[in-house]
Formats: structure tokens, sequence, C-alpha cells
């Protein structure tokens, strides 16, 4: 028996087919670097944020389109390929470049939501914890395994431009506390590792 670690239920599914038959597959996920601290009260904030790289599959074009079609503030965190045109096409949205990890925290707890758009598949994408923990909800493609941190409401078909705008001015009526759903921290992490690991030994001995 051979075994391997996937960091979601999304991958897995994708790379099994692929995979000898014989390899156990077990999810652990990854975790985050991020202090959990008291929540932040969203529904104060004004902005609808992005962070990450700026190229086509992360579907950044999809976020400013929908933020400029409905007249609301939105600000992009992050570099790439894409950046000097979107900066030209939309105008109206700030764009920082790339910010220090203390920064970029300081910019989710004044947002009032993170949209995550990715157009191509995504083994994870650690930014939406990062934005839980502070109490921020996301908006995550559901064809990526973001989905997999949210509750299914804050899913979109990443080409529906349509639903992405109602959920967003749906967000802005929104008023429960977000919920984390998983314990994302390192000590969790290292423990499923040992886990993982102490398994392998107990089924090969």
């Amino acid at each position: 028996m051979q075994y391997a670690i996937g960091v979601s239920d999304f991958s897995i599914d994708i790379l099994r087919p692929y995979l000898n038959p014989n390899i156990q597959l077990t999810k652990i996920y990854s975790p985050i670097d991020f202090q959990i601290e008291e929540q932040v009260d969203f529904t104060k904030n004004e902005y609808f944020l992005y962070v990450g790289r700026l190229n086509k599959e992360k579907g950044v074009n999809l976020f400013c389109q929908a933020v400029t079609e409905l007249g609301k503030k939105g600000i992009v965190v992050g570099d790439g390929d894409e950046k000097q045109r979107l900066e030209q096409q939309y105008p109206t949205i700030e764009f920082t470049g790339w910010k220090s990890k203390r920064e970029v925290e300081e910019y989710m707890k004044k947002a009032k939501c993170l949209i995550f758009p990715s157009l191509w598949y995504e083994t994870a994408g650690l930014t939406i914890l990062e934005a839980q923990v502070l109490g921020i909800p996301s908006l995550v493609s559901n064809r990526c395994a973001g989905k997999e941190f949210v509750e299914e409401w804050f899913t979109f078909d990443n080409q529906n431009i349509e639903e992405l705008k109602e959920k967003m001015l749906q967000i802005e009526k929104y008023d429960k506390k977000i919920t984390v759903l998983y314990d994302y921290s390192k000590s969790n992490y290292i423990k499923q590792l040992l886990q993982f690991f102490e398994n392998i030994m107990l089924e090969t001995n």
C-alpha cells in the first residue's frame, strides 16, 4: 500500500483517477499563519477585497467587473501580468500592489467581503481561511477547492457574473457572525501529520 496526503477533498477527487489505485489518500488541510483573535464587525466596513496574483486564471477581472458594474468600492491587493491592463480598464478600483502579511491582514479587517473568483482549479485557497478567522465573509468560486471552507450560500458560479453581483448585494445586508468551520492552526496540522505517519507505521508493521 502507498500513502499520500491531499489538501482538500476537491483536489483528491480530481487527482484520484490519475493515481495508482493502491495509493491511500488522506485529507489534511494546510494551516494558516494568522493569529486567531476577536473577529471584526464586517458590517461596518465599506469595500470589497481581492487578494492574490493578478493573472487571468485567478478571475480578478470578474471581481473588477462586478465591483464596477455595481458602483461599489473595491481594492485589489497583489500584482501580476494583468495589473497594468486592469488599472487602465477599471480606474475606480484601488490597486495596491504586493503588501506584507501584516498589511494584508489590515486590509482584510476593513473589508466587508473577500471575493475569491478563481477560474481554474485551486487546491485550497488559504486567503479564504485568513479572512474567516478575522470574521470577514468570503464569496468563493464554486469551481475551486475554496468552496469547502465556506457554507454553500457563499459560493457562486464563476461563469455567472450576475450571480456574483447578487451575492455581493446580499452580503451588504448580511449580519450574522462568520463561522470558522475547522481548526486551521499549525498545532492541529502537526497533530494530524503525526497521526497520519503513526497510522502508516501501524499498518506496515
